[in-house]
């Protein structure tokens, strides 16, 4: 990973138009639970809020994390922010995802996380990231 990392937090509803489809893109564009979450959350329909952090590797966008905060879930609990991540595939295993999450973590502290892990690459890096943080909590969305 080079040392030139950028990174945007904001707000859904004050994307850019530029900023939100480039999340959407790389999210298995709009059959991706992201994309479906953050285009409702765009348009004001959603009754819950949301912010996205995006992270870039000098010029090049590298991946993104999408934080919901007071979404109905299985699990409710005060305080918790839901959080899923997207990294492109040819930037994962370099330490992108661990950054993204260090930098959620910044902008979380005093609340409670769901991770929601959508495949077992996905669960197996959060379990690792467990171990180092009990504030972390894993979800299998296809298990609830």
């Amino acid at each position: 990973m080079a040392m030139a990392l950028t990174y945007l937090y904001s707000s859904v509803p004050d994307l850019s138009e530029e900023h939100y489809k480039l999340c959407s893109k790389h999210n298995l564009g709009s059959r991706g639970q992201m994309s479906h979450l953050i285009y409702i959350l765009k348009r004001g329909t959603a009754p819950f809020a949301g912010k996205v952090l995006m992270l870039w590797d000098d010029d090049e966008f590298v991946g993104w994390a999408l934080l919901l905060f007071g979404r109905p879930t299985y699990y409710p609990a005060p305080n918790l922010v839901e959080i899923q991540f997207w990294v492109l595939s040819k930037h994962r295993r370099k330490g992108y995802g661990t950054e993204l999450y260090r930098l959620a973590l910044e902008r979380t502290r005093g609340k409670s996380l769901k991770v929601t892990a959508w495949n077992p690459t996905s669960r197996g890096f959060f379990r690792t990231v467990t171990q180092r943080c009990k504030r972390l909590k894993i979800t299998d969305w296809t298990a609830v």
